[in-house]
């Protein structure tokens, strides 16, 4: 499946996994398209600290992570105002519960995008073949997201948790029988 964060596999297959991810999740469940997005921030933060010889500020929180590199003169202004946004935006989706609605999830997509982009010029090394930015799109078949499980791994959860309710109320069916019978 095509994914904007293809380019990133070359030097960085996990970087291009989270990308790939989040636009697997956009659509679908934008508080995961999020989640991952603000993962894909901060390991995109932790790769800019380790190639400028920063690593004594990988324990930092990522906020503190921002500042620095901003401090340092190494994060232009831009990015570093999209990082606080993805940071700021997930805390608020993983802490308080807020939705995210698709038009907000798919313009984080591109910000972070445009974040790897930079990176990506920044420190590959070699000229990196980046393609332009295309937006997912919410394509369904049969009301099921394409992204999303087949039919037969969406209902194998619910199969799993209704066995196991089952085993629970034999169990307490059983316990109950065996109290009635002592009581009597």
């Amino acid at each position: 499946m095509y994914s904007n964060f293809s380019f990133l596999n070359i030097y960085w297959s996990e970087l291009a996994d989270l990308g790939a991810d989040a636009e697997d999740q956009l659509y679908y469940d934008n508080s995961a398209c999020v989640a991952k997005i603000g993962v894909l921030a901060e390991r995109l933060t932790e790769e800019i600290l380790y190639s400028e010889n920063l690593e004594e500020y990988e324990t930092e929180n990522q906020y503190e992570k921002i500042r620095i590199l901003e401090e340092k003169g190494i994060l232009p202004q831009m990015y570093k105002d999209t990082l606080h946004k993805i940071r700021m935006k997930r805390n608020s989706v993983s802490h308080d519960n807020e939705l995210v609605s698709d038009s907000e999830a798919s313009a984080m997509l591109y910000n972070i995008y445009m974040v790897a982009v930079w990176f990506v010029n920044q420190y590959a090394g070699k000229s990196v073949d980046i393609p332009a930015y295309r937006k997912p799109t919410k394509t369904v078949e049969n009301n099921i997201p394409v992204h999303s499980k087949t039919i037969q791994e969406t209902t194998a959860v619910p199969e799993a948790k209704a066995n196991k309710f089952l085993v629970v109320a034999l169990i307490i069916s059983v316990l109950l029988n065996g109290y009635l019978l002592y009581t009597r």
